[in-house]
């Protein structure tokens, strides 16, 4: 019978490791706001906190086609980003206040076993409000670059980001 019970216990663990890996993780003010980009809308996770901003796209197996993640800071600072643990490559556009494309680059997935301290760090050399991470090549494919606008969500200047 503790058999039953222990393997039950740890299926219904597995279940819910499954689900927590396809939604959105802590942090996430909500999974379906939308952006525009080269006339292109994309379903938005907000990531606000400091932990999710962290987290990203870490240790998740795949972004949807049409999804993306919008992290949002408090204030406009330079910022620098990673691939630890990303299993996928990803575009990514770093913004203005207004919405305003500073930089973008394509990241590359890296080895899990990379250390901390050896990952590439892509950053933008102007501050930078809101950046956006979607699939691998979907900024070269809508001919998005430096100086186009997203269109965010209604109101996100408003939003407190956590520091």
């Amino acid at each position: 019978m503790r058999f039953w019970i222990l393997l039950g216990g740890g299926v219904a663990l597995a279940l819910a490791g499954l689900f927590w890996l396809g939604t959105p993780q802590g942090g996430s003010d909500s999974s379906d706001l939308s952006v525009e980009l080269g006339g292109k809308g994309f379903t938005v996770e907000m990531l606000t906190t400091r932990q999710a901003r962290e987290q990203g796209m870490s240790g998740r197996p795949a972004l949807p086609a049409g999804h993306g993640l919008l992290f949002v800071f408090p204030d406009s600072r330079r910022r620098a980003f990673w691939m630890r643990q990303c299993r996928i490559p990803l575009d990514i556009a770093f913004l203005d206040g207004s919405g305003r494309v500073l930089h973008t680059a394509t990241m590359a997935v890296e080895s899990p076993d990379t250390p901390p301290e050896k990952l590439r760090r892509y950053s933008c050399p102007k501050p930078t409000r809101y950046v956006l991470e979607i699939s691998a090549g979907q900024l070269r494919q809508l001919g998005v670059g430096p100086g186009a606008m997203v269109r965010l969500p209604a109101g996100i200047e408003k939003i407190k980001a956590e520091r």
